[in-house]
């Protein structure tokens, strides 16, 4: 499979770990191979009528139904969730979203819960226009496996965007 062009952080999974590296670019394929990492800010756009539209059922059949990183008892309590704490405390920043056919690209910033000081992760999803999770990546160590408390906190803050018209910009107050 050709990667029209590699970000460095795909060319360190390739150097460091064959088989997440391997599983990066599958992931990829359903947007023509192209490395989200590599996005430049002018190809994005943050206003929020290009961001997909997501739903709880979005983020629950995602979340729980296809990867069980959560429980249905959890999602039901989900203000005590950690991807919901990241959202709330204001984690997630810089959202741009770029339209690749049949599909939108998100890519944000979060930041670290315990080291403020280190650049912040970053976050890609894969949308259906409709808003269904197609999949995702996170630089954390958890994000390899496409869900992490990183990527919950995104999809919480795509749903509040969508749900109360705000601008990807705000900040947060849940």
């Amino acid at each position: 499979m050709a990667v029209f062009n590699k970000s460095d952080y795909l060319l360190t999974l390739e150097r460091e770990n064959k088989d997440i590296a391997m599983c990066y670019k599958d992931k990829i394929r359903v947007i023509q191979c192209m490395d989200p990492f590599t996005f430049t800010s002018e190809e994005m756009n943050s206003s929020i009528e290009c961001f997909p539209p997501v739903t709880a059922f979005d983020m629950s059949s995602y979340l729980v139904l296809t990867y069980r990183f959560y429980t249905n008892q959890q999602m039901k309590a989900y203000k005590s969730l950690t991807g919901y704490k990241y959202f709330e405390a204001g984690f997630v920043h810089d959202c741009e979203a770029k339209s690749i056919g049949e599909h939108i690209v998100v890519i944000v910033k979060v930041n670290h819960s315990q080291r403020m000081n280190n650049s912040p992760l970053q976050v890609w999803i894969i949308f259906e226009k409709d808003g269904a999770i197609i999949s995702a990546h996170c630089t954390c160590m958890a994000g390899h496996s496409e869900v992490c408390s990183h990527v919950a906190a995104v999809l919480y803050g795509l749903e509040y965007i969508n749900q109360f018209n705000i601008s990807s910009n705000s900040k947060v107050q849940a």
